[in-house]
C-alpha cells in the first residue's frame, strides 16, 4: 500500500531505551551496570532474609554475568525499594514502584504461579520491560526432590533473565507447547530442541509418576508422543559451553551460543525450532547481544576487573503520598479555552483521583511562579472542595518551567521537609518561551529526587519535556484536543494510581467517551459492570459552557439525571457527576448526554470504578508502545496485555485508537495470534505494528478492550512440580515440572481502557507538518517476517509436505501482500547463504495456495507443495518463506522447518485439517481458465448490449438538447 505508509519504517531514536517506553536509569559505563532498581512489592511481607538473598543473587549472578560477556559486563550497584511497611531502617527513596526494573511480588501476580517471569513485548534486540520474581524463588526446600535442587543457582537465573530484559534474546529449550523434537538434516534424525547440537540428554515422559524413556518416534505422526520430552543430562555435557539461555542448571554451561564455526562448545544450531530462531531470524544469542547499544561499535571492550562485587542501598518507599499539581497561567493558555480545560480536569483529578492521607500542594507559573496552596493532608470532602477554589482562573505573560518546577520543589521542601519520591505534575500547552527553562534546572532537578509528570496540549510542545519527565522517573503525557480525543482525562487518571497500590487494588476506568454535539445531538453509548466490580462506581462528564441533559440508564432500567440525589454537578468547573449507591448492578449501563445550548460544545465522559472486595482480581489491562520518538525508516509496535489475578485472557476484542495529527483518528484492532507484531499466541498480550502516519507530530494511543459475545477465556496453569526441570540419570532421580493448562471459558461482558502513552514523529529539521502528497505516494514499507511457519504433514508416498502460517500484510502486519517467495534447501546452512541447495519455488511446485494470492494480514495459510525425492534415498529439507508487496519491498525469511524423508516415519501435526487436491490433466483447462472465459465472454456480452442500448439513448435525447447532456457529462451529474 502507498498511502499513509511512508514513515513506517522508522530510526529509533528513543529517550530512555529502544523498547522500553517506561523510565529506566539503569546504564553501563566502563562495563559496569549502574542505577538497577529492586522492588519488593508491598504485598510481600516483611523478611530480612529476602535483602540477603536478593544480595547473594547478584553477587553470584555478577561474576556470571562477567564471564557469560566476556569480561564486558557486570552488575556494579543495585538499590533496593522495600515497603514502607517494613520496620526496616533506611533512607526514604525517590524511586518508585512503577519504574522497578526487577520486581520481586507475590507468585499470584505473576503468569500462572511460576517464580519468575519476564515482560518483554518489542521483538528480537529490544529492551523489556520488567523482571518479575517470586520470593518463593528462594525457598531451596521447595525447590528441592530428593534433595537436588531443580532450578539450579539463582546468580545464573538472573543473567538468564537479564538477557530477556536487557537485550531481548529468547529461550532456546521449548516449553511445553512448543515442538519438542524436530527432523534434523544435520544429524539425519529426530532430536529434541537446543541451542548447541552437541549437548546430550535423554527423550523422556512421565507414566504414573516413573521415568519411562521415548526410544521409537509413533509411526502414525513420524514424532515422540506428545507427552515425551528432551532433557540435558546435568553433569554429563562437558563438551558444551552454552547456552545460558538454554539451560543454565547445567555446569559446564557459562556462555551464550555465538556463530564461530570452530568453538564447537558454543556453536549456535540453526536449526533448532526454538523461541529465539523463530523470533531473531535464525541468529544466535551472542551475535544478537554484541549488536545491543550495549556493545556495539566496540562500546565496553573485555576488560580485566578483578572485584565485580556488585555494591547495594536498600531504601525505604515513601509512607506519605506527595503531589504537587503546577499549573501554566501563561498567556498562551486563552488559547482554544486551554485554561478552563485545565482548571476542568484539575479539579476532577482534586476530586477523584487522590486517596485519602494524601498531601496536595498547588502553585501557578507562567514567567514567574507563586504557591497557590500549602501542602494539605487530604483528609475530607471539605479539604478537596478548598483546594479546588484555590485554583488559577487568570492567565497572562510567559511561560517559564524552570520557575514552575523551581518553586514546586520549594514548597515540598518547607519546614525541612525532603522533596525524594514526590511527585510533580505539570498541566500547560507545552511551550517554553521564558528562562529560565527546564534544561537550566534539571540538575536540581535531579538533586531533589522529585519525580516529574508532564501533561501537556499542544502539538507544538517542546521535546525536551518528555526528556526532563522520563530522567526524573515520570511519565511524559500528550493531547492534541481532537473531537473525540480522551487523553486528558484518561492520562490524568492513570497518574491517579498510588504507587503503594498493586494494580489490582486500584480504580478501574471502564470506559471514556468525548464528541463536539449540536443542539438537539446527543452523545450515546454504554459500559459493562462485571461481577468483579461495582464498588465506588462513578459518572463524569466534563461539558464546556451549559449543563446538558445527561442520563444514566441501568441494566434494570433504572434512570439516573438531574432529578435525582445521585447527580452532584459543580457549575464552577462544568462538571457532573453521577455517584451509583452501593454496589453497581452488574450488566449493561447506557449513557446519554444531549446539549441543549444553540452553540456546540465539547463533553467527556469517564465510567469508573473499583472492585468489590481485596480478595478479588478484576480483568485488568495494560498498555504500551514500543519507542517514544522517531525519525523517519522505522516502526511502532502498539501493546496491550489483558489478565485476570496471574491468567491471561484470551479472545478479547482489543483496538487501539490512535489521534494523530492533520487527520481524524485511527482504529486499530490487536492482535494475540503469535504473528507479525505479537511474539507468543494466546498470552494476553495484543499486538500490531502501526502504519497509518498522517504527518510529523505527536501520535496519542488509548486502548479500548470488550469481550467477544459476552464470553471471556482464561488460560490456567496448574503446576506440580517447578519450573526448571533436572533429570540426573546417573543417580536414577528424575525430576519434572509438570503442567497442565487448560482454557476456562465464563459469560460475562467486559470494558476496560487504559491510555498506552504517545510518541513524536519527526525528521531533523521537522516537527510538525502534514505528510505532502508525494510522501503518502511513496512506499518503503516491506511486509512483515513471518513467524509462525510450520510443517503440517510429510507424504512420502505422494511426495508433499503441507506448510502453514499467518499471512503477513502490504506494509508490516496490515493489508495484503503482493505474492510469496517460498524457499527451499537440503540445510539451514545453504539456506542462510543462499548457496547450493538453495532455491525459490515456483507455482508448478504448488499442488494447493497460489503464490500470487496472498491472504488478508492475519488470516492463516496453508500450501501443498511437491517435493523431489529420489526413491530410496533418505532425504532431509528446510523450508523458509517470505512476503513481497507490488512495489517489490521483500520481508525476512521467515522462520526455518525441517523435515526429513526416509529416516523418520511421515509426519502429521495433530492439528492438521486434511485439504482436498484435485488433481487435473495439464492439457484440460482448469477452472480458472475456465471462469476467466466464462468472464470474458460475459464481459463482451454486457459490453455490446451496452453499446447498443446507449445508442438509442442518444439517437433519442441528444438532439433534443445536446447543451444539456454535454454540460451534465462534463460535470458529472446525474440526468
Amino acid at each position: 500500500m502507498k498511502m499513509f505508509t511512508y514513515l513506517t519504517w522508522i530510526l529509533f531514536h528513543v529517550t530512555c531505551i529502544n523498547g522500553i517506553t517506561r523510565p529506566t536509569n539503569i546504564v553501563l559505563q566502563n562495563n559496569g551496570y549502574m542505577n538497577i532498581l529492586v522492588s519488593i512489592h508491598p504485598s510481600v511481607p516483611e523478611d530480612k532474609n529476602l535483602i540477603d538473598d536478593i544480595k547473594d543473587m547478584f553477587k553470584e549472578g555478577s561474576s556470571y554475568l562477567y564471564e557469560a560477556t566476556e569480561k564486558r559486563a557486570y552488575f556494579k550497584d543495585v538499590t533496593i525499594l522495600v515497603p514502607a511497611s517494613w520496620s526496616l531502617t533506611s533512607d526514604t527513596a525517590s524511586e518508585v514502584y512503577d519504574n522497578a526494573d526487577i520486581e520481586f511480588t507475590t507468585s499470584t501476580y505473576l503468569t500462572s504461579g511460576h517464580t519468575r517471569q519476564t515482560r518483554s513485548y518489542s521483538g528480537c534486540g529490544s529492551p523489556g520491560i520488567r523482571i518479575h520474581f517470586a520470593p518463593e524463588l528462594f525457598d531451596t526446600n521447595r525447590s528441592k526432590v530428593y534433595d537436588i535442587d531443580t532450578i539450579g543457582p539463582r546468580g545464573r537465573l538472573l543473567v538468564h533473565e537479564w538477557a530477556h530484559f536487557r537485550w531481548g534474546v529468547y529461550d532456546e529449550y521449548a516449553k511445553d507447547g512448543e515442538q519438542q523434537f524436530y527432523d534434523s538434516p544435520k544429524t539425519g534424525k529426530v532430536v529434541g530442541v537446543a541451542c548447541n547440537s552437541n549437548i546430550r540428554g535423554i527423550n523422556y515422559r512421565l507414566e504414573n509418576g516413573q521415568l519411562v524413556f521415548c526410544r521409537n518416534v509413533d509411526p502414525a505422526t513420524g514424532r515422540f508422543p506428545d507427552e515425551c520430552r528432551y532433557l540435558p543430562y546435568n553433569r554429563r555435557n562437558t563438551r558444551v559451553s552454552a547456552s545460558i539461555m538454554h539451560r543454565v542448571y547445567v555446569p559446564s554451561i557459562k556462555y551464550f551460543c555465538n556463530d564461530d564455526d570452530l568453538d564447537s562448545k558454543r556453536i549456535h544450531n540453526y536449526e533448532a525450532p526454538n523461541k529465539q530462531n523463530r523470533l531473531c531470524g535464525q541468529r544466535s544469542t551472542w551475535s544478537v547481544i554484541q549488536d545491543s547499544p550495549d556493545f556495539k561499535n566496540n562500546n565496553n571492550p573485555p576488560r580485566d576487573i578483578p572485584d565485580t562485587t556488585p555494591t547495594f542501598k536498600v531504601v525505604k518507599a515513601a509512607k506519605t503520598r506527595r503531589v504537587v499539581l503546577a499549573l501554566d497561567t501563561s498567556g498562551s493558555m486563552m488559547n482554544d479555552d486551554a485554561s478552563n480545560r485545565l482548571r476542568q480536569a484539575t479539579a476532577d483529578y482534586i476530586h477523584n483521583g487522590i486517596s485519602e492521607d494524601t498531601e496536595v500542594g498547588i502553585v501557578s507559573f507562567n514567567h514567574k511562579a507563586k504557591i497557590i496552596h500549602p501542602m494539605t493532608t487530604i483528609s475530607s470532602t471539605e479539604d478537596r472542595e478548598r483546594i479546588k477554589r484555590s485554583l488559577p482562573q487568570k492567565s497572562g505573560g510567559a511561560t517559564s518551567f524552570g520557575n514552575g518546577l523551581k518553586k514546586a520543589i520549594e514548597l515540598l521542601t518547607k519546614n525541612g521537609q525532603n522533596a525524594t519520591g514526590a511527585e510533580v505534575i505539570i498541566l500547560s500547552d507545552g511551550k517554553e518561551t521564558s528562562h529560565p527553562k527546564i534544561n537550566d534546572v534539571a540538575d536540581q532537578i535531579q538533586s531533589s529526587g522529585a519525580i516529574v509528570n508532564i501533561f501537556a496540549f499542544n502539538q507544538e510542545t517542546d521535546e525536551n519535556l518528555s526528556d526532563t519527565a522520563h530522567s526524573s522517573g515520570g511519565r511524559f503525557y500528550f493531547d492534541n484536543d481532537q473531537d473525540k480525543s480522551t487523553t486528558f482525562s484518561d492520562a490524568l487518571f492513570k497518574l491517579r494510581r498510588d504507587p503503594s497500590l498493586n494494580r489490582h487494588e486500584s480504580s478501574i476506568l471502564m470506559k471514556s467517551d468525548s464528541a463536539v454535539i449540536w443542539k438537539g445531538k446527543e452523545l450515546l453509548g454504554s459500559a459493562f459492570v462485571d461481577a468483579d466490580i461495582g464498588r465506588n462506581t462513578i459518572f463524569t462528564v466534563l461539558y464546556t459552557t451549559e449543563e446538558p441533559l445527561i442520563s444514566i440508564t441501568s441494566p434494570t432500567g433504572r434512570v439516573y439525571n438531574s432529578r435525582y440525589p445521585e447527580y452532584k454537578i459543580d457549575h464552577s468547573f462544568n462538571t457532573v457527576r453521577i455517584e451509583i449507591p452501593e454496589i453497581a448492578e452488574i450488566g449493561e449501563w447506557k449513557y446519554s448526554v444531549k446539549v441543549k445550548d444553540k452553540y456546540p460544545q465539547k463533553v467527556t465522559i469517564s465510567i469508573t470504578s473499583k472492585p468489590l472486595d481485596d480478595q478479588r482480581h478484576p480483568i485488568f489491562i495494560d498498555g504500551g508502545l514500543s519507542s517514544v520518538s522517531m525519525t523517519t525508516f522505522g516502526k511502532v509496535m502498539i501493546w496491550a496485555e489483558v489478565g485476570k489475578g496471574s491468567h491471561p485472557v484470551l479472545g478479547m476484542e482489543v483496538t487501539a485508537i490512535i489521534d494523530r495529527p492533520f487527520a481524524a483518528p485511527t482504529r486499530l484492532t490487536l492482535n494475540d495470534n503469535g504473528a507479525g507484531a505479537d511474539i507468543t499466541k494466546d498470552d494476553g498480550v495484543y499486538s500490531r505494528y502501526f502504519t497509518q502516519f498522517s504527518g510529523y507530530g505527536r501520535y496519542s494511543v488509548k486502548i479500548e478492550v470488550k469481550d467477544r459475545n459476552g464470553r471471556v477465556h482464561l488460560k490456567k496453569t496448574v503446576l506440580t512440580k517447578l519450573d526448571y526441570p533436572v533429570i540426573d540419570v546417573e543417580s536414577g532421580v528424575i525430576i519434572r515440572e509438570k503442567r497442565e493448562t487448560h482454557l476456562e471459558e465464563f459469560q460475562t461482558r467486559v470494558s476496560r481502557s487504559t491510555i498506552a502513552g504517545n510518541f513524536l514523529h519527526k525528521t531533523r529539521n521537522i516537527t510538525l507538518a502534514p505528510l505532502t502528497r508525494e510522501e503518502l505516494d511513496i512506499d518503503l514499507i516491506s511486509p512483515v517476517r513471518i513467524t509462525d511457519l510450520a510443517v503440517m504433514k510429510t507424504s512420502h508416498q505422494d511426495k508433499t509436505v503441507v506448510l502453514q502460517w499467518t499471512a503477513p500484510g502490504d506494509d508490516l502486519d496490515s493489508d495484503t501482500a503482493f505474492k510469496y517467495d517460498i524457499l527451499m534447501a537440503n540445510n539451514a546452512e545453504d539456506m542462510l547463504k543462499k548457496e547450493k541447495s538453495s532455491r525459490i519455488l515456483s507455482q508448478e511446485d504448488v499442488m494447493h495456495g497460489n503464490l500470487m494470492a496472498p491472504q488478508e494480514a492475519g488470516i492463516p495459510e496453508t500450501f501443498i507443495l511437491k517435493i523431489p525425492l529420489t526413491p530410496g534415498l533418505n532425504t532431509s529439507f528446510v523450508f523458509s518463506v517470505r512476503a513481497v508487496d507490488e512495489q517489490g519491498n521483500m520481508g525476512e525469511n521467515s522462520n526455518f522447518v525441517t523435515i526429513g524423508f526416509g529416516y523418520v516415519p511421515d509426519f502429521t501435526h495433530s492439528g492438521y485439517q486434511p485439504i482436498e487436491v484435485v488433481t487435473q490433466d495439464p492439457y484440460e483447462p482448469s477452472t480458472t481458465d475456465i471462469n476467466v472465459l466464462v468472464g470474458i465472454v460475459g464481459s463482451l456480452a454486457a459490453a455490446i448490449l451496452f453499446t447498443i442500448i446507449l445508442s438509442l439513448f442518444l439517437h433519442k435525447f441528444v438532439g433534443n438538447d445536446k447543451n444539456i447532456l454535454h454540460h451534465n457529462l462534463k460535470t458529472g451529474s446525474v440526468v
